[in-house]
């Protein structure tokens, strides 16, 4: 399997060896992202048993399911979400910087792909992308398709940084939803919920979090429009 470790990767093949130093190793299996010739990202699975003489081995295989990145949007997956999220917690405590996890829905995505057809509603999650793309500047910003009509962000600053992002979410979705609505008739709606992740917090929680405050936006929308 010819493919190209990240720095990320190379921590995962650190544990281990720091276990064995520290008389403490433990047999280790752990997802990894690696990169293949082609460019495309895919899931390896890392793997670490005792051998003979006090040695231990590591290999990596092709995990099943593979692919690292959506095929329509080209982002990232929820998979992946999680193995890099991690590290950037990490990151965020040796810098000493807060994490934002953002939690978004594509409002109507199910209307329009009932009433103009899957091919419109891919549409409506490509400008989403485009929209999502134009607010997360940074390289170390994380930006997945979680699934469906939803998109998860991660990124590390202040809370000052975290507004500046949702204002240019904003900017961006009201440009884009004038361009939907002159090309396809539908607008582009966008609800979030933002939540700062504490370190001490799992992922899984702040993500709960953040969805809760996406649905309460979702809510008075509707109520809105009663």
């Amino acid at each position: 399997m010819n493919v190209i470790f990240s720095e990320l990767a190379f921590e995962k093949f650190q544990e281990p060896l720091s276990q064995v130093e520290a008389g403490n190793f433990k047999a280790l299996q752990s997802d990894i992202l690696c990169r293949q010739k082609d460019g495309r990202d895919i899931y390896c699975l890392l793997s670490s048993a005792a051998g003979p003489d006090s040695s231990i081995v590591i290999s990596v295989q092709n995990a099943e399911n593979g692919s690292a990145t959506d095929s329509l949007t080209r982002l990232r997956t929820r998979r992946a979400f999680f193995v890099l999220a991690e590290h950037e917690r990490t990151m965020a405590e040796r810098l000493k910087k807060k994490v934002f996890i953002f939690f978004i829905d594509v409002d109507g995505l199910k209307t329009v792909n009932d009433l103009m057809g899957h091919a419109a509603g891919d549409e409506l999650l490509l400008a989403t992308v485009d929209i999502l793309k134009k607010s997360f500047l940074r390289e170390s910003d994380i930006v997945v398709r979680f699934g469906g009509d939803e998109f998860v962000a991660l990124t590390l600053g202040d809370s000052r940084g975290k507004n500046e992002i949702l204002k240019r979410i904003r900017r961006a979705e009201t440009q884009k939803s004038r361009e939907m609505m002159d090309k396809r008739d539908f607008p582009v709606s966008l609800s979030i919920g933002v939540v700062r992740c504490d370190p001490k917090q799992s992922l899984q929680s702040a993500l709960e979090q953040a969805d809760a405050l996406m649905y309460k936006e979702k809510r008075k929308k509707k109520e809105k429009k009663r």
